[in-house]
């Protein structure tokens, strides 16, 4: 095997190494070469920053010229766009996006980093108007321990608390998530929203919290902490003490203490609370030290909300699916993650492990109900939404067309994934007298295509798609191999073909989906009948269809 690891680009591109340090020279930076223990290279100048010189190093990775150089000083001069533990300076947006392979470290110093020096100078004027509109928190500086988080959700996060500390409670489940449930003065978490986290049962870690005035700077460390909790008013590190001294047999106390604060954030020049969580260990006869600190995420659909501007409102929809198979489960989850606030599925068979081929279920969830399983799994990526799952298949049953009716009364939009020419006529029917929309999709033999019909309480109903499609008014999705007869059903496969074709179907519909709610901003084209081929050159086609003037179920 070949040794790469003195493989580094200066040595196999000396003329680019050149170029670097000429580019010192062309922007008045005196440039002094060395090695860190990594064997990067490493150039130092100096600028200059309120009258005095300010000793800057470029460091290149190892992937340069691909991946932009660190650029650094060596002391905390900024309190913004510079990282107060490493020092580095943010010079590029976006780091990724913004460096180019010709671009060189001389001119991130010489033009950027000396344009920002020469903002900060100027004032907060002259600096608002050449940054990102990006808030930079403080909480998201400080070196967490990677293995535990502490979800945080209303009503702790509010701009105003009624108290400056107290005892607090955290839940632990399995893995590493912990929730905050309770701080005294404050109030307590939801309990159906812990329990969709923990589940029945959990653990609870005893601990206290404190509200800060000030913001703990990240530089200071976990001294800096430890200096934080000293100052409270109610004293939390008394609880150490308390502890230790309950019985001499006990050598050692650890607490976890909840940190507050008011910080920047969730936009630029806004302000918000936030929280860390502080590990703190004391042993007899020694002072207290924090251990570790743990990173706080918000756990809030306004949060969420944030992420997804566009989809605003779609909290208020609630969507029918029937079908929880290789492409109702997909649908299922984008339109949970989306934000839909509440799903219903229907689906009366269970899940087969040989279907992972192209369902989105875990093998550890095989003979599980697949309505249910796909619920929880919507349940599991956004804890905000309700989705229920029924474990019947309609259109021959009485109690099942019954439930469907009672749901499609608070109905937004409906969705048929099964397949099956009579549940989409069934559900035609049924939605239209609700005035509802009904989505209608389904793959091919082989997945070798797909097609999707919106049917609006006004448009054309299924019947007339079917027609249009038989009369070559709407093109066929290309089809695999059929046979006459087709057991249908996870356990036998109702069709064979890759997951990664009913992958791209299940976004179309979900796209579709969301923009028939007619309650967000979110807009795609408005054609009701789309025709998808996997594996020609007509992949995408789509347009609109009227209603056929012969057809009975249209006066």
């Amino acid at each position: 095997m070949t040794d790469t690891r003195g493989d580094h680009w200066y040595r196999r591109e000396p003329e680019r190494q050149a170029w670097e340090l000429d580019q010192f020279e062309r922007h008045a930076l005196a440039a002094k070469v060395s090695y860190d223990e990594d064997e990067r290279l490493v150039v130092s100048t100096e600028v200059r920053f309120r009258r005095a010189p300010l000793t800057v190093t470029a460091v290149y990775s190892h992937g340069h010229p691909y991946f932009p150089p660190t650029i650094a000083s060596d002391r905390y001069v900024l309190d913004r766009h510079q990282d107060p533990i490493g020092k580095n300076f943010c010079l590029l947006e976006d780091a990724d996006e913004d460096w180019r392979p010709w671009f060189s470290a001389a001119q991130l110093i010489g033009k950027g980093l000396r344009r920002l020096l020469h903002d900060f100078e100027q004032g907060a004027e002259a600096l608002s108007a050449d940054e990102a509109d990006m808030p930079e928190p403080v909480s998201a500086q400080f070196n967490y321990d990677p293995e535990l988080v502490v979800m945080v959700g209303e009503p702790f996060l509010a701009r105003e608390v009624g108290a400056t500390g107290g005892s607090m409670t955290l839940l632990r489940g399995a893995g590493r998530i912990r929730l905050l449930a309770s701080a005294s003065g404050i109030g307590v978490l939801d309990p159906p929203l812990a329990a969709r986290f923990i589940g029945p049962g959990g653990a609870r870690d005893q601990g206290g919290w404190i509200s800060l005035e000030a913001v703990p700077r990240p530089e200071h460390g976990y001294d800096g902490i430890l200096s934080a909790l000293r100052a409270a008013q109610n004293q939390p590190l008394e609880r150490l003490r308390r502890r230790l001294g309950q019985s001499k047999r006990v050598r050692r106390v650890t607490l976890v203490v909840g940190l507050t604060f008011i910080e920047e954030g969730p936009t630029r020049h806004a302000e918000r609370r936030t929280w860390l969580f502080a590990e703190v260990a004391q042993r007899r006869g020694e002072e207290p030290h924090v251990q570790r600190l743990l990173q706080a995420q918000a756990l809030t659909p306004r949060e969420r909300a944030r992420r997804v501007p566009e989809l605003h409102n779609l909290a208020d929809a609630h969507v029918v699916i029937i079908g929880a198979g290789s492409l109702g489960a997909p649908v299922a989850l984008e339109l949970a993650k989306a934000g839909v606030g509440e799903l219903d599925l229907f689906d009366n068979d269970r899940y087969d492990v040989n279907n992972s081929v192209r369902h989105i279920l875990p093998l550890s969830l095989a003979g599980e109900p697949k309505a249910t399983a796909v619920a929880d799994a919507c349940k599991a990526l956004n804890p905000f939404i309700e989705a229920h799952a029924h474990e019947m298949a309609i259109g021959d049953s009485g109690r099942a067309n019954a439930l469907l009716q009672k749901e499609l009364a608070r109905a937004t939009v409906v969705i048929d994934t099964t397949g099956l020419h009579s549940v989409g006529r069934f559900l035609g029917s049924r939605a239209r007298t609700a005035g509802l929309t009904l989505i209608v999709a389904g793959v091919t033999a082989g997945s070798y295509g797909a097609d999707i019909f919106i049917l609006g309480p006004e448009g054309p109903c299924f019947n007339c798609f079917v027609r249009a499609q038989d009369e070559g008014a709407i093109p066929k999705p290309p089809a695999g191999r059929t046979s006459s007869i087709t057991p249908i059903g996870c356990r036998h496969p109702a069709f064979s073909g890759p997951g990664f074709e009913v992958t791209e179907l299940a976004a179309v519909v979900s796209r579709r989906a969301i923009q028939a709610t007619g309650i967000t901003a979110y807009t795609c084209t408005d054609s009701n009948w789309i025709v998808l081929d996997f594996r020609g050159s007509s992949h995408f086609q789509e347009g609109h269809l009227a209603p056929l003037p012969d057809c009975e179920v249209h006066p």
